[in-house]
């Protein structure tokens, strides 16, 4: 009888295989672990420009609608100082509405998210409107014409959340202006 010899992979090449298949999979977990960190980065950033976006809209149908003025106090209108807050109680404009009942620390009203995703706990953002004192020279960049600073503002919102990896932030900046104030 003849002897069949077997043939079958030795100890060596079944601890390089071993190598190889633990690289291509921690590999494959890096990768997935970096895109679920990448997707929840993305999320927090269109939650906050959410925000951003929400506020600005509240400060632009008070204008549109004509309960904002330019000017400190108008008969039946704020001040568009009114909704800077860090300004709106040296101003006397609590009694205006803007900001009742919001919960403001060193500025930043902590807003619960608009998203229903538990990854957004409440308090998780927060954000602060400043409305800077312009000069003619902002309000030249974006008009023809030299608009008298009563007339011309810029409102930024920031918006700030903490994550893992530090501190985020997301900001908008627009300009009003009052070009049909006599």
């Amino acid at each position: 009888m003849q002897k069949v010899k077997l043939k079958s992979f030795g100890i060596i090449e079944a601890v390089i295989a071993s190598g190889i298949v633990v690289v291509v999979l921690s590999g494959a977990l890096i990768l997935s672990s970096s895109a679920l960190r990448s997707a929840t980065l993305e999320s927090s950033y269109l939650e906050a420009e959410h925000i951003a976006d929400s506020a600005m809209e509240q400060i632009m149908l008070a204008k549109t609608s004509g309960k904002v003025s330019f000017s400190t106090f108008a008969r039946d209108q704020a001040s568009i100082d009114c909704f800077d807050t860090l300004l709106r109680n040296q101003l006397g404009c609590s009694a205006l509405g803007y900001y009742s009942g919001a919960d403001i620390s060193a500025g930043y009203v902590k807003v619960k998210s608009a998203n229903v995703s538990s990854a957004f706990p409440d308090n998780f953002f927060k954000y602060k409107v400043t409305i800077p004192d312009s000069n003619n020279r902002d309000c030249r960049k974006f008009a023809d014409s030299d608009l008298p600073k009563e007339k011309c503002r810029v409102v930024n919102i920031d918006v700030l959340w903490e994550e893992s990896s530090g501190q985020k932030q997301y900001h908008l900046s627009q300009y009003f202006s009052d070009w049909e104030a006599k």
